[in-house]
């Protein structure tokens, strides 16, 4: 008889099959495993890739931005009739690109000019949009007759359209003489006004940080001073804007952008008839004088529109002197004229716009003329343009 089998022996036992189930499942498992692995970092690439594109299409837009800030502040805005619509592209290096749109708004409103900007950059597929209020002033230069430290004016001078900025004292104070600028701008008959710094000084006068002299004496000291003027004596230290020279920065980034860059100085003469101003319109000429003795400016320049306005600086000293170029009526120029130094005026002198030094000497006549409407006829360099809001 055949004996049956006991129950245990099967429920204990092993089936062959099932090792190679389990080992088949795992595999599967550990394959759906490294698929999503893969495929959880092809996509976290792609993300990283695309974040990059987003980034760079951004830094496209930025920079966009920063162009058109520069070439407003180097003329696109300026001038008596100012742009009012406007727009370009431009391609970076790579795959970069940026699109600029700027509108005036409101076109006639006056200075300063406000700008709405759009900028849009990519970068392969990726956009980026920048869009900004951009802000227009002519203010970037000295404006009207600024001296860092001392005035001293032994010869007439005479001053249209602005008043007189120094840091320090301020002697010769009888030399001094204000008017309206040569093309009007004053009502017949009212005190000069002040075209520069009107907001601060309406009447066209003399303001030093040191002290004022007319001879020996101080001026408000004496019986019958201009109620205008104003020094340290009466409180009335004028800001450190109106007389400081331009910044460093500014003076490299006018010294880089020379249309005739200069290496330091050697020769002790700069003839101002050979100097002539880009085709595109107006004129910035740096020098760097490195010689023991003043740059001697000579010559004339023709005023406008024989030739463009000029902006001269002068990183060091100079004199104004007569030469064999200079022509009876003596020196001339219009735009403006910048000596970081010291700065003496020996021979006669008329200056179409602004005159800046570190220290002023006058022992010649000497005039500056603010025209009126100097903000429309800003030299080369004195437009300054900033983002006012951004988004």
């Amino acid at each position: 008889m055949t004996r049956p089998r006991s129950p245990v022996s099967w429920r204990h036992g092993r089936r062959p099959g099932f090792a190679l189930l389990a080992v088949m499942v795992i595999g599967a498992m550990a394959a759906v495993a490294a698929a999503t692995i893969v495929t959880v970092a092809v996509a976290s690439a792609g993300v990283a890739g695309a974040d990059r594109r987003s980034e760079l299409a951004r830094a496209a837009a930025d920079t966009g931005l920063a162009d058109v800030l520069d070439r407003l502040g180097w003329g696109l805005a300026g001038g008596s009739d100012p742009l009012v619509h406007s727009s370009y592209s431009a391609s970076l290096a790579g795959e970069g690109a940026y699109v600029v749109a700027l509108t005036l708004r409101p076109p006639g409103a006056g200075w300063p000019l406000t700008y709405d900007v759009e900028v849009c950059g990519t970068h392969g597929a990726a956009q980026a949009a920048v869009h900004a209020v951009a802000e227009i002033r002519p203010t970037r230069l000295p404006c009207g007759v600024s001296v860092a430290g001392r005035l001293t004016c032994q010869a007439e001078t005479t001053v249209r359209g602005c008043g007189v900025y120094a840091g320090s004292d301020v002697r010769g104070r009888e030399n001094i003489a204000f008017s309206p600028p040569a093309d009007g701008g004053s009502p017949s008959g009212a005190p000069p006004a002040d075209g520069a710094h009107g907001d601060l000084w309406p009447i066209a006068a003399v303001h030093a940080g040191g002290r004022i002299y007319r001879g020996e004496s101080e001026e408000h000291a004496q019986v019958g001073s201009d109620d205008a003027d104003t020094d340290a004596c009466v409180g009335g230290t004028p800001p450190s804007a109106c007389t400081a020279l331009p910044a460093a920065t500014t003076l490299a980034d006018l010294n880089s952008r020379s249309c005739a860059p200069q290496a330091p100085s050697q020769d002790e003469s700069l003839d101002l008839t050979t100097l002539a101003g880009p085709a595109s319109g107006g004129g910035l000429v740096v020098v760097e004088h490195a010689a023991d003795g003043p740059l001697r400016i000579t010559g004339s320049r023709p005023l406008p529109p024989l030739a463009p306005r000029l902006t001269l600086v002068v990183l060091g000293d100079a004199c104004i002197v007569a030469g064999p170029t200079t022509p009876a009526d003596g020196v001339a120029l219009a735009g403006e004229l910048i000596v970081s130094g010291a700065l003496s005026v020996q021979a006669p002198t008329a200056i179409t716009g602004s005159l800046a030094a570190g220290t002023l000497q006058v022992d010649a006549p000497l005039v500056v003329n603010l025209p009126h409407d100097w903000r429309d006829q800003a030299p080369p360099g004195g437009l300054s343009a900033r983002v006012v809001a951004q988004w």
